[in-house]
């Protein structure tokens, strides 16, 4: 009896194990299962856990997560902070707990989950060290005899962009982890790099662990002039070829090598920070759809999984505490090589055209969506399963519209493409009063026309930050500590337009109050057709203390449109405008002048240059009219005035030396 239950339990035992062998997921199959995933990015590598931009990891994340369709979630730990320094280097229980409770939470809810070593620097600057070798050994030990009995879906990740290390540190590194962690997970899917910022090219020159359960990863913020700094557009089809063949070539090096491939960090910054933290350029909408969109296509098409970098900030998609999404979260869900794409938008006489091209052949009706800046899609017409344009002749003036493209299916799936936005300019003006401001006046810098971005004023951001006034433009307006509004956060390229109406033909002083903290700033008018020079802000070393910078121009008579345009940055605010009639008094001759002025014959002025600077001047009547402007070319000149009597000049020499007099005119 004793001899047949052992026989009994040993056939069984046998079973069981040949169960689960074969039972066993490759890697490849991981890596197909993983297939869209995100980052709990600047959260767990901290020194403290949720010490940088977000909070401490909750629960309900998870449920966030799989809700919308991911599959994947990558947990970047960071070990060095929680563990000893010294032998046999002991990981804090305390940590070890909390990493644990984050990853049961993913694992609950049938997610991967991916687990590294995430900003250890002391290793990569002190690889050479043997205690700190022994140190990372320790930390993947411990690791490894922790989560041994956890799901298969827990995935190990050795070190994070190993930059600092050489090619030969890192495949050292990656074969002495993975041997360690093959002691207790002799099964578990293990993610290796190469070296430096773990790039593709850099996985691709890698040493390949022989080991049949594990995946490669690489990183890719490409170009990191669009991607990670902001900087101008991405889209073009030298943009989206480039992109294509990388992934293509990594595609088709995991074939060869027989090795899976995920790309768990990639995405494109919606704006991008100066030192103290201010927002300085705001990534082009456009641009950063179309790229997520192309990454998460091109990725899935060359069997790649992926997870996107998500850090609650400028690459922020989910909005952790409020528990919605960015319009990136749908591209990584639906993005395919079957769903529309090359949308294009352009404003037309009757709104907004929007075109695409269609790749699926299934398609039973589409859907164009639309919403306006900070709501969510709605529909606003069922159009033709074969279109490929839509005139939105509704959209919504002075403000963006957002738009993507919705494609029905006979199983009742409803597939939207990338979204994509269009400003709809005004094509009407008015002043910003009942009337244009009279010159001579004042004009408070805020009271722009009405009409629009693109009509009567430029904002690079379109959007009031400082929201206190005038809340429906653009444009940047703050509080004044004195009363009143100023316009702020000013930056090159801005201009402001107001409508005005000079009673005279004369020239005029433009002064503009203005407070700025550095100085150096510039900014440059214009009204009608002429062009007046540049002036620089000065110094006030306050966003409220305010000076006064002049810039004089003879302007003609009548309704015109006057623009303020800032020409260079540091920025600075603008109070007001004060356009006043320049005087010469008749009692102030001036000295040095390098000109003499004398009549001897009815309305004629006999003007003779002295010196070789070229000059100019302007010939008034006691009333302040301007009767003459011009400019000295040789040295004897006629001015033919319209009336005799006492008159005023100024001249200004090449050098801006000012002469002022008075002449008698027979």
């Amino acid at each position: 009896m004793k001899r047949l239950s052992y026989f009994l339990f040993l056939s069984i035992s046998l079973m069981l194990v040949s169960w689960s062998i074969s039972a066993q997921i490759t890697s490849q199959e991981v890596n197909a299962a993983m297939g869209r995933g995100i980052n709990i990015g600047n959260t767990m590598e901290p020194e403290k856990e949720g010490g940088w931009n977000n909070g401490v990891v909750q629960e309900y994340y998870f449920d966030d997560y799989k809700a919308a369709g991911f599959t994947s979630i990558r947990i970047p730990v960071r070990w060095d902070k929680h563990t000893s320094g010294s032998s046999p280097y002991k990981i804090d229980e305390t940590w070890m707990n909390r990493v644990e409770q984050v990853v049961n939470w993913g694992l609950e809810r049938d997610l991967y989950i991916v687990i590294n070593a995430h900003h250890e620097e002391w290793i990569k600057t002190g690889y050479a060290n043997k205690n700190l070798r022994d140190r990372f050994d320790s930390i993947w030990s411990q690791i490894a005899v922790r989560f041994q009995g956890k799901s298969e879906k827990l995935l190990f990740e050795i070190i994070n962009e190993p930059n600092g290390l050489t090619q030969a540190n890192v495949n050292d590194l990656n074969a002495r982890a993975l041997s360690i962690i093959r002691k207790t997970n002799p099964t578990r899917t293990v993610l290796y790099s190469g070296y430096m910022w773990s790039n593709s090219d850099q996985l691709m020159s890698a040493a390949v662990p022989n080991d049949p359960y594990i995946i490669g990863y690489f990183h890719s913020y490409d170009p990191w002039s669009f991607a990670g700094e902001a900087n101008g557009t991405w889209g073009t089809t030298a943009d989206i070829s480039s992109l294509k063949t990388k992934f293509e070539t990594v595609g088709k090096w995991s074939k060869s090598k027989n090795v899976p491939v995920t790309i768990n960090e990639f995405g494109a910054i919606s704006g991008f920070r100066d030192a103290s933290g201010k927002v300085i350029r705001i990534g082009d909408y456009n641009s950063r759809m179309l790229h997520y969109s192309c990454y998460t296509e091109f990725a899935l098409k060359n069997g790649l999984s992926f997870n996107v970098w998500d850090d609650g900030g400028d690459f922020g998609i989910y909005q952790r505490k409020n528990r919605t999404w960015t319009d990136v979260k749908d591209i990584l869900i639906y993005s395919s090589d079957t769903t529309t794409n090359n949308l294009k938008i352009q404003q037309s006489e009757a709104g907004l055209t929007l075109s695409w091209t269609l790749r699926s052949n299934a398609i039973q009706s589409i859907d164009i969506e639309r919403k306006p800046e900070g709501g969510t899609f709605k529909s606003i017409a069922t159009i033709d399963f074969k279109s490929t344009s839509y005139n939105d002749t509704t959209a919504l003036v002075n403000k963006y519209n957002y738009y993507r493209v919705v494609a029905k299916y006979a199983n009742g799936k409803s597939i939207p493409s990338y979204p994509i936005r269009g400003f709809k300019i005004a094509t009407e003006r008015s002043s910003f009063g009942a009337a244009p401001f009279q010159v001579p006046g004042t004009i408070q810098a805020e009271d722009f026309d009405k009409g629009g971005e693109g009509l009567t004023y430029h904002d690079i951001d379109f959007t009031n930050s400082a929201a206190k006034y005038r809340n429906d433009v653009g444009v940047d307006i703050e509080s004044r500590s004195d009363g009143g509004y100023q316009v702020t956060e000013t930056e090159a390229g801005e201009w402001l337009e107001y409508t005005i109406n000079i009673s005279e033909e004369a020239e005029y002083n433009i002064d503009t109050w203005v407070a700025s903290v550095e100085g150096g700033g510039k900014i440059v008018y214009s009204v009608g057709k002429v062009s007046i020079p540049s002036i620089t802000v000065p110094k006030t070393s306050s966003k409220q203390t305010l000076a006064k910078v002049t810039a004089t121009k003879i302007l003609k008579a009548g309704e015109q449109i006057m623009r303020l345009k800032i020409l260079a940055v540091p920025t600075y605010n603008v109070d007001r405008i004060e356009i006043s009639r320049t005087t010469t008094s008749v009692d102030d001759l001036g000295s040095g002048r390098s000109i003499s002025v004398f009549s001897d014959r009815p309305n004629v002025l006999s003007v003779n240059q002295i010196g070789a600077e070229k000059q100019s001047i302007s010939v008034y009547n006691l009333n302040g009219q301007l009767v003459f402007k011009g400019e000295i070319l040789q040295p004897e000149n006629e001015i033919i005035l319209p009336s005799s009597g006492i008159h005023l000049y100024q001249t200004i020499s090449a050098s801006g030396k000012i002469s002022k007099g008075k002449i008698q005119v027979m």
